[in-house]
């Protein structure tokens, strides 16, 4: 049963095509317009970086060579593990909560710091809802958003408006 938890299951696979289908076509895509985006220079961000998805996506960035992937996780310690495992830097969003709502522009404004000022290319998202709103404020021209989970709505429908800048 275990083998179907790893990356030989479900969550290897996911992590595997959406970087093979989505994030290289894009890099090559920016190299064929003229855009200045090597591998080594994609800003990509990665919410919930440290569950099964965040964790595996990270690691093979990082073995592809890609050098400016960035998580955000729940915790100082989740975003430890991020870092021993590809990421450049991790934030604890749980930082800039007031009670059930994200304080988003403390939030963006240490994003954008982690990222030494720039923009986000690619955006790997996973949870959905005030982390995604936030996100697309520091989304590049041009940039990509991979959806792959919106973890923030799994047991609450219905609770809020949803994206509000998309």
């Amino acid at each position: 049963m275990f083998k179907f938890l790893t990356i030989y299951g479900p969550t290897g696979f996911t992590s595997f095509w959406s970087i093979k289908r989505e994030i290289e076509p894009f890099q090559i895509q920016c190299q064929k317009t003229g855009l200045p985006k090597a591998k080594e220079d994609l800003n990509i961000v990665i919410s919930s970086v440290a569950g099964g998805i965040g964790l595996t996506v990270t690691e093979y960035l990082s073995k592809l060579g890609y050098k400016n992937v960035y998580g955000i996780a729940g915790s100082d310690e989740k975003c430890s593990v991020a870092v021993k495992l590809g990421c450049k830097a991790a934030i604890n969003y749980k930082k800039f909560y007031d009670k059930e709502n994200i304080r988003s522009k403390e939030f963006e404004t240490a994003v954008r710091e982690m990222m030494g000022g720039e923009s986000i290319d690619i955006y790997y998202e996973n949870v959905g809802e005030d982390m995604l709103s936030s996100m697309l404020n520091l989304m590049s021209d041009n940039g990509k958003v991979i959806m792959c989970g919106a973890t923030a709505t799994y047991n609450n429908w219905g609770s809020k408006e949803g994206v509000r800048n998309f």
